[in-house]
Formats: C-alpha cells, sequence, structure tokens
C-alpha cells in the first residue's frame, strides 16, 4: 500500500495530525513517522470525542526520496511538543522538480507530502510501501493532543 493509499484508509487522513518524529533507517531504506492521528468526527457531539486523537507508527519500505522544504526558523512547534501536520498528493505545483524525479508516470503515485503548518513547507516522501502500527505512538508529551485547538 503506498503512503497515499494508507492515507484513505484514516478516519481524517492526517488532516490536523500531530508529528512527534521521524526515524529515518539509511541502510533498510525505511522511515518511521511516529504521529498523532485525528480520529474524531465533527458529527460527535462530546467534544472529547470530536477532538479524540490516536498515536501510531507509520513505516515507510523502500523509501526512494525525502525532500525537505526550508524549515521555517522563528516558527515553533505547538504546545503540544509536536508539529501540526497535513497531507495532499505531491504534485508539480508544491514540488516543482517532481517531473525530473519520476522515470515512469507510475512513480508519481509513490510520492506523497506532508505539508508542516509549523515550518509553513512540505515533506516530500517516496516509498515503495507504507505500514501503520495504531497505539505506538510513546514520544506524546500531551495526554490530550489537539485539545488547544
Amino acid at each position: 500500500m503506498t503512503l497515499a493509499e494508507l492515507t484513505a484508509t484514516l478516519p481524517n487522513g492526517f488532516h490536523d495530525a500531530e508529528l512527534l518524529s521521524v526515524h529515518f533507517d539509511i541502510v533498510r531504506r525505511s522511515l518511521t513517522l511516529s504521529v498523532n492521528l485525528w480520529v474524531g468526527s465533527l458529527a460527535n457531539v462530546s467534544e472529547e470525542e470530536r477532538e479524540k486523537y490516536e498515536g501510531a507508527s507509520i513505516t515507510l519500505r523502500g523509501v526512494t526520496h525525502i525532500i525537505v522544504d526550508n524549515m521555517a526558523t522563528t516558527l515553533t512547534a505547538s504546545d503540544s511538543g509536536a508539529m501540526d501536520i497535513d497531507g495532499v498528493p505531491t504534485s508539480a505545483t508544491i514540488l516543482p522538480s517532481l517531473p525530473a524525479l519520476v522515470r515512469n508516470p507510475s512513480d508519481v503515485q509513490k510520492f506523497y507530502s506532508l505539508y508542516v503548518c509549523d515550518w509553513n513547507s512540505y515533506i516530500h516522501l517516496a516509498c515503495a510501501e507504507a505500514i501503520i502500527e495504531w497505539g505506538a505512538a510513546s514520544d506524546s508529551v500531551a495526554t490530550n493532543p489537539g485539545a488547544a485547538r
């Protein structure tokens, strides 16, 4: 499953997600994102259920590209100690070098981008496979991520 396909299985994709950490194993070409994902629904009556977050570890295997746009030096992480993110399909609009990076049109599907709100820039990723493990984000410093939103 690609990262875009995995995103489609999440209750709210990466919308209002929190990035806690990134670990890249250069030898194994794997990257692990420790995240808090918003799993609540605006349709829920109680604020607790609307603002519900769950920790997860997302492992990318067969990583071919990691491209980090300029990180803002004046912006900091949210009060929870995490970086607020959102996910979007990678396009030449947000990654102008994309056409030069893909060898054939199907390679575009391997790309996915995370918009880092705190930096006002993107982390562009390309991999062969994405796997999620729920409940695995242990680096969280917030007991109720997203509650301060």
